[in-house]
């Protein structure tokens, strides 16, 4: 497939593009602000990469899906999508937002909404008494400074569990009002404050999936795509054995996977400074594993961690050349806490599997012919536990599978 210079341009720019400002409510209703993923892709950088390597309903598997943006890109632009990731959290996200609802759902959804804004604190904290699943550590939401917003988001929670249609869409809204009431603040929010929020995110959701709704029915040309776009959960290296019947033949391999040495706590919020809640998996109805380095695909901290890395990696590559078209292209993005160390490992066990790597002059930024990038703002470094980052540049890496190389 040729690359013209046009869409490697674009591809460059959307690379290199630090956060363009739009209007608060053009970016309030858009469906990735739904929920802010952490080390989450670039929805331009996503959506030129697909637009460059792939055609309409080519099929584009992302393995490390997260929040789901290269997923909503792709199917937007009329591409097929498989999509796969170990956090429960992450696939209900990509699922939710890509979900085409009925209007049964939106009016299940509204008066679930007008029945937690009207319910009273001490309803909310005998509901939570009579709940009999409260097996769960919620962390620092157990704290008595937290009782109030702890009974109003698991009560509203269990209202959510409870309604007829549009379930899905009512956890989207209580995670996106869970989020901006308690990740990273360091002040408890009112009870009027949580509620104000509530309608502000059930308003702003409700708007982004309609408009993702609209755009994938023009660019599928049909009323409901059936079929465009599976979400799975499960590890990136089990990915056919999960299903034998069905053949995954890739036009493009596009994702992020953790990066080596950069730990990130995808799977819960911090409150009040530092202090965690695994509050995320409760409220998007969910169950798993919550320890930081069970998502981070390495040990934080320890002198194996690279080691742990590498190995994982390697395990996910031999898996994912198998689900490529031949010739098929393979982009990530990428980062590292010692690049020095860590690429030339990593560039290894690609070259081992049958990779090649594809470098246009036109998208080079280093000194080694790549597309270096620094990491627009480091939020998501900030909110890691540890202070020791070493790098604050992501590489983008384009590989092409050779299935006549030799493979280790």
């Amino acid at each position: 497939m040729a690359i013209s210079r046009i869409a490697l341009a674009k591809l460059k720019e959307a690379a290199l593009h630090q956060g363009r400002v739009d209007s608060i409510s053009a970016r309030s209703r858009s469906i990735h602000a739904t929920y802010r993923y952490p080390a989450r892709f670039s929805p331009e950088f996503a959506r030129e990469a697909i637009l460059a390597f792939t055609s309409p309903r080519d099929l584009v598997v992302d393995p490390f899906c997260g929040g789901g943006t290269s997923v909503v890109e792709a199917v937007s632009l009329g591409r097929r999508v498989f999509a796969n990731d170990l956090s429960p959290l992450a696939a209900f996200i990509t699922d939710a937002r890509t979900t085409f609802y009925q209007p049964t759902d939106f009016r299940s959804v509204e008066k679930w909404v007008k029945e937690c804004f009207a319910m009273k604190v001490w309803t909310a904290h005998s509901m939570l008494a009579n709940r009999k699943e409260e097996a769960f550590n919620l962390g620092v939401l157990d704290s008595s400074e937290l009782r109030q917003v702890k009974s109003l988001l698991l009560a509203w929670e269990s209202l959510a569990a409870d309604i007829e249609s549009g379930e899905k869409l009512a956890r989207l809204i209580l995670l996106r009002v869970g989020q901006r009431s308690l990740d990273l603040r360091q002040h408890v929010p009112s009870v009027d404050e949580i509620r104000k929020t509530l309608i502000e995110c059930a308003e702003a959701t409700c708007h982004a999936v309609l408009d993702l709704g609209q755009d994938i029915q023009i660019s599928w040309n049909m009323k409901k795509p059936t079929g465009a776009v599976r979400v799975e959960c499960g590890r990136a290296e089990n990915l056919l054995s999960r299903q034998p019947r069905r053949r995954i033949a890739a036009d493009l391999l596009l994702f992020s996977p953790p990066y080596p040495g950069v730990h990130v706590l995808y799977q819960k919020w911090q409150v009040l400074g530092r202090r965690e809640t695994p509050l995320p998996f409760v409220l998007a109805g969910v169950t798993g594993k919550t320890s930081e380095n069970y998502y981070t695909m390495g040990d934080r901290d320890a002198k194996t961690a690279t080691e742990q890395y590498m190995d994982n990696y390697r395990k996910i590559i031999t898996e994912l050349k198998r689900t490529l078209k031949p010739g098929g292209l393979m982009v990530q993005m990428i980062g590292f806490s010692k690049p020095l160390e860590q690429l030339p490992q990593l560039l290894q066990i690609l070259r081992q599997n049958g990779f090649e790597e594809v470098r246009y002059k036109s998208l080079a930024t280093g000194d080694d012919g790549r597309l270096w990038r620094g990491v627009p703002g480091l939020k998501w470094y900030s909110a890691t536990r540890s202070s020791a980052t070493h790098s604050s540049r992501e590489l983008v890496l384009i590989h092409r599978h050779r299935p006549s190389a030799p493979d280790c």
